[in-house]
């Protein structure tokens, strides 16, 4: 029975030490709409407890318009975000369209539309990494 004395400050340890991390859309800002693109803002809500820095990387975004598909793009950007920060990420995305089709050529004339944002990244903490993905969807009136 001597063995598993430290057994539960162990486990307490190991489960305390965790990274704790979450993500969520804090908004949406649609900055241009051309025949050509669309550019937004995504504004990201990041909580993070825990003792050590974080990078978010390898960020991928699909953007849907009347749950039409428009076009997905990327970014290089590395976001190095310091231990215990809750923190507001903005980050400009430009998604060019896939082909012009009559139900993206009544969002362009319109400007009224519902959205979809599929947000993939990696966070990395040391040799933890975890890649994540969330979705927004809003509505442009």
């Amino acid at each position: 029975m001597k063995k598993f004395k430290f057994l539960p400050l162990f486990l307490l340890f190991v489960v305390s030490c965790s990274p704790k991390f979450t993500a969520d859309f804090h908004s949406v800002t649609f900055t241009n709409i051309t025949l050509n693109e669309v550019n937004f803002n995504v504004n990201l809500k990041i909580y993070h407890k825990y003792i050590l820095p974080l990078t978010i990387s390898d960020i991928k975004y699909k953007f849907f318009a009347n749950d039409y598909y428009i076009g997905e793009g990327d970014s290089d950007q590395e976001i190095n975000i310091p231990k215990y920060a809750d923190t507001l990420l903005s980050f400009p995305c430009t998604v060019k369209y896939e082909d012009l089709s009559l139900p993206l050529i009544d969002v362009i004339v319109k400007r009224k539309f519902n959205y979809e944002v599929d947000l993939d990244f990696k966070v990395k903490i040391l040799d933890w990494t975890k890649n994540l993905q969330i979705v927004e969807k809003g509505k442009v009136y």
